[in-house]
Order: structure tokens, then sequence, then C-alpha cells
């Protein structure tokens, strides 16, 4: 079974104000994720979880400290190392989407497999069909500049999810959808992560996803702290 537990040790994330002074964005002087683990990151808006799950990701590099998701020191990759990482591991769900426009649901769903290949398999698409259709979204040939922003951030969670990645990072996955298209997307998320021993980090204001946790961490102030 896959190491998927994750370290951060010592991890700082400095920026420059307008004035140019650094301020602290986020502290990390520890945080141990266990293999497969569902973790909550819960704060107020502004609070650095958005930050937290782009250096989990490899996408930001601290200004100090040290990343390791099991064996691997994430934080000593140089840039083409942990993209490499991330696209083999890691599947995201940003806030912003950052769907194509032009692209197709399907289109934007394979995305990621493209970037490793020229093309999806026919067994590859349709495992990204069957992520559509579990998400109810209709219509994988629609463009995603005619969709609603909860149709844009269904389409996202099954781009994220279409590789089968053993770490699954979602930031806010349920904010633009109604009550009956968050629980859908709640539960896939999570049957996703248990069917494969995955590990799940989810950043949320939403008490309902939060109390499945099996652990919520609270930013406060930029420092991670476990929740009571």
């Amino acid at each position: 079974m896959t190491d998927n537990s994750a370290t951060l040790e010592g991890l700082t994330v400095l920026r420059r104000d307008s004035n140019g002074k650094l301020f602290s964005t986020l502290s990390v002087p520890h945080l141990s994720i266990p293999s497969g683990a569902c973790i909550g990151i819960a704060g107020p808006s502004g609070a650095g979880k958005s930050t937290l799950l782009d250096v989990l990701a490899g996408l930001l590099v601290p200004t100090t400290g040290s990343v390791t998701w099991g064996t691997t020191p994430l934080s000593n990759f140089t840039d083409r190392e942990r993209a490499i990482w991330r696209r083999q591991n890691v599947g995201q769900v940003f806030q912003d989407f950052l769907l194509i426009p032009e692209l197709s649901i399907l289109a934007n769903v394979v995305l990621p497999i493209s970037f490793a290949r020229l093309w999806a398999t026919t067994d590859q698409r349709q495992r990204a069909l069957d992520v559509i259709a579990s998400l109810g979204l209709k219509d994988a040939g629609r463009h995603a500049a005619v969709l609603s922003r909860g149709e844009q951030q269904r389409v996202a969670l099954a781009r994220a999810l279409v590789m089968n990645p053993s770490i699954i990072l979602a930031d806010e996955p349920t904010a633009s959808l109604d009550q009956v298209s968050a629980s859908l997307v709640t539960d896939l998320l999570f049957d996703e992560a248990r069917q494969r021993h995955a590990t799940l980090i989810i950043a949320s204001h939403e008490s309902a996803i939060l109390s499945r946790m099996d652990l919520v961490y609270r930013i406060v102030g930029g420092e991670v702290q476990e929740a009571a």
C-alpha cells in the first residue's frame, strides 16, 4: 500500500506587503497527516487555507521548512520534479476552478491525462465519462463557457478525480453548490478516497463536511492548530 502520509516541519510562507516589508501568511512548526486520512482545514477567509493546500501540492515552495510525502522530500525537488510528482499523485480542486472555457466538459476533465500522453485511452475516456455522470453533469460535449458556476465546480472535481489520485486536495469544493449537489460531491470525495486509501484534505467552512473528517486543523492568524 502506498504511503500517502505527509509531514511538514518548520514551515513558513512569507510575502511582501505594498511597502516591501515581509510578513508571514502561514506558519506550520509541525504537522503530521496520516496516510489515507480524511483531514479538514478550517478557518476564516484569508487565513491561509489555500496557501496550505498549494504548499502540500507542491505548487508553492515554502520560504522555510520542509514538506515530505511518504519518503518523498517534496520541498527539495526542482519545479519540473514537483510537476511530475503532482501529475502522478495529486488531484486538486481549486476555488476558481481553472477550467478552459473553449473546451468541452469532457476535454477539461481529461486534460490532466494529456499532460502525460498525447490522448486519453478508451478506458480513460470512459472513466472520465463515468465521473462526469456520477456528478450529475449532462451533455459532456458542452463548453465550459456556458456552464453555471455550480456546474463548473463539479467539472473541476471530475478533473481532479479522473486519474485516480492517491492524494486529493479540495479547496471549498461545495461553495457554489446547492444542498443536494453539495451532498453528492461530498459523498463522492469520501467514497473515492476510501476506495483507494487516498489521503483526502479539504479546506472548507462547511460544518457538514468538517464533521465527517478524521481530524480537523484550524488556521488562526496564519498558524495551524488542531481543532478542539
